[in-house]
């Protein structure tokens, strides 16, 4: 009887298989016939549902491929999705600057909560514009300095809880959680900066456990946005939902209860809806950290009408880029071309400098995204970089641990790299 079941187990895999393979075939009839490169895609739907791997992972091999085909872009199909992945920085300039007003809007995730969805990153079209032009006041330089006495006193809560990780009495140095310890210094910075609200987060409460459950995917979650994404329609029958909300509506609570405060007592304070992402960081160092391991490996973007390419060697006809079409840019491929950055992967910061800036194409570096729409919180995140190092840097010396990966141990999530949440650095007080 075994025997039978396992039989028609792998008969049934082979079908789904066969009609997949079939299916995807059939996409890829309107690509072909305009002489489209059609790239194989390397990961299965399996790897992600596992979560040994992204639909970004196989990146830099489709961006090599189209190198040695010398064609700008291609077409792969992505868990049954035809997806366009971009080579040529031309046309990432033509995508995400000259021609925006075709590809406006980001890949959607499904049915989303109110915070993500009135979100910069969750709007579309003319919703977002109109968020984008009454969010970006916000982060003038002036008024980032007014800001700076919240930066300063989440940094010193900063200092104050790595002096509390006593080993024993007479200990000289602390071995801290990295990924533990500056998620409550990021969540401090938003939630005194951008909320207007007195949350210690370095104390025991809520902030940082509900934070975690929206922005750590487990592979539940994965899987229901990937239905979400590839099946909209039996995603809103199923009522699938992609984020926590419950963690969603506790941070909801807290936008509330700021608004109603500052309304009923007269406080004019920072416009903070759409505020609800903790953005990553730039210095020369920071630069070239982010070029090794961006926050975010793929950019992408939905085509918003038909768009023609400019005539290519394909005998002179231009490709069209039919509309709800998704780009793919993928920004750690280009992080680790030779041609934009010798050696790539060799950590060098003098990258960066202004001399090397200079001779580079200014869109090889994207950690920040490029364009309109690009990370509105960049000069926000810089600053409070620079002074979170700046207090960690002047009381102590890092060193690794006994058991501090080296090289260092970066994982991949479903938007890009982080570090793993189980490396430690030693923090050695400043005599």
């Amino acid at each position: 009887m075994w025997l039978i079941s396992i039989t028609l187990l792998f008969a049934t895999l082979w079908l789904l298989r066969y009609f997949f393979k079939n299916h995807n075939s059939a996409k890829l009839t309107y690509w072909k016939k305009q002489g489209w490169p059609i790239l194989e895609e390397t990961i299965s739907g399996w790897d992600v549902f596992t979560g040994k791997g992204n639909v970004s992972d196989s990146d830099v091999e489709y961006y090599k491929e189209l190198e040695r085909q010398k064609e700008p872009c291609g077409v792969v199909t992505e868990l049954g999705t035809p997806i366009v992945v971009v080579r040529d920085l031309d046309l990432v300039k033509d995508i995400f600057i000259k021609d925006f007003d075709h590809f406006t809007d980001r890949r959607a995730f499904g049915d989303v909560d109110r915070i993500f969805k009135d979100g910069l990153f969750g709007l579309e079209g003319r919703p977002w514009k109109n968020m984008r032009t009454f969010l970006s006041p916000t982060f003038t330089s002036g008024r980032i300095r007014k800001m700076f006495c919240h930066f300063e006193k989440s940094a010193n809560n900063l200092t104050k809880f790595i002096k509390s990780h006593h080993l024993s009495k007479n200990a000289t140095h602390f071995d801290i959680p990295v990924v533990y310890t500056m998620r409550k210094f990021s969540m401090q910075v938003i939630t005194s900066a951008a909320f207007g609200l007195k949350v210690d987060s370095f104390q025991d409460n809520d902030v940082v456990p509900m934070a975690e459950r929206i922005f750590v995917f487990p592979i539940w979650q994965k899987i229901q946005m990937l239905i979400s994404q590839q099946f909209p329609k039996l995603s809103s029958f199923l009522k699938l939902k992609i984020f926590d909300f419950e963690a969603a509506d506790f941070f909801w609570g807290l936008i509330s209860s700021a608004l109603k405060t500052r309304k009923e007592n007269g406080v004019k304070g920072n416009k903070i809806r759409g505020w609800f992402h903790i953005y990553l960081f730039r210095l020369i160092i920071i630069a070239e950290v982010l070029r090794l391991y961006p926050s975010v490996a793929r950019l992408d973007r939905i085509c918003n009408n038909d768009y023609a390419l400019p005539e290519t060697k394909n005998g002179g006809k231009r490709r069209i880029i039919r509309k709800g079409t998704v780009i793919a840019v993928p920004a750690d491929a280009f992080h680790k071309d030779e041609q934009y950055f010798p050696n790539p992967f060799k950590f060098d910061p003098t990258r960066f400098n202004q001399e090397n800036k200079a001779k580079r194409n200014p869109y090889a570096y994207m950690p920040f995204g490029i364009g309109p729409r690009s990370c509105i919180g960049m000069r926000f995140a810089i600053v409070e970089t620079k002074v979170a190092l700046a207090y960690i840097v002047r009381n102590f010396t890092i060193r690794p641990t006994a058991g501090t990966p080296i090289p260092e141990k970066m994982e991949k999530d479903i938007l890009g790299y982080k570090v793993a949440s189980n490396v430690n650095l030693q923090f050695v007080p400043r005599k």
